[in-house]
């Protein structure tokens, strides 16, 4: 799938899919997912952890239990009407959309390194229901194969998630603003 190749190197590797959500007291604590994890989706960072560790093992069950019924996925506003290989970048994507692409790309690639970076990261109060996290740095290294890399050293994204009544947080809304903040390449 060329064009799946093209169209994921080029505008969702940069994105890559998700990074996730904060939390109400500071915390300087990173979750690092190795072969750790799954983590229990009590806080938003978990989440996060949960998505890197879904791309780093290509696991697209576990990256759909990250997210929400009506997750959505925003394209940085400066790719929207890009043409890839005939393919016009969207607005947006559905969580089905962003689950096929995903496959897709799990399918395609030797490996994937996905790393979410986030400063200032809070606990929400247990009344919350709903997150937001802005501005938040992800860097993304993908093996086409087992000679041709694409890396994003610094992206940045806008992630918002939602809890459950179970108190289980999930990702609802991924902003991808790198070329919008002048990151990435």
């Amino acid at each position: 799938m060329k064009r799946t190749k093209e169209l994921l190197a080029r505008f969702l590797l940069p994105t890559l899919f998700l990074g996730v959500l904060g939390t109400a007291a500071c915390s300087d604590e990173e979750v690092t997912p190795t072969e750790r994890g799954p983590y229990d989706a009590t806080e938003p960072k978990y989440i996060l952890a949960n998505v890197d560790l879904a791309f780093n093992r290509g696991d697209v069950n576990l990256l759909s239990d990250c997210l929400a019924g009506d997750f959505v996925f925003y394209f940085d506003v400066y790719d929207i009407g890009t043409k890839v290989d005939g393919y016009t970048i969207p607005t947006s994507w559905t969580r089905e959309e962003f689950l096929t692409a995903a496959g897709n790309l799990f399918a395609e690639t030797h490996n994937i390194l996905l790393t979410n970076h986030w400063r200032g990261i809070r606990t929400p109060a247990r009344s919350e229901t709903s997150h937001f996290s802005g501005d938040v740095a992800l860097e993304i290294v993908v093996m086409l194969d087992a000679k041709y890399r694409y890396t994003l050293e610094e992206g940045v994204c806008d992630y918002e998630s939602t809890r459950e009544p179970a108190q289980k947080w999930y990702l609802y809304k991924w902003r991808e603003r790198t070329l919008e903040c002048g990151s990435g390449g």
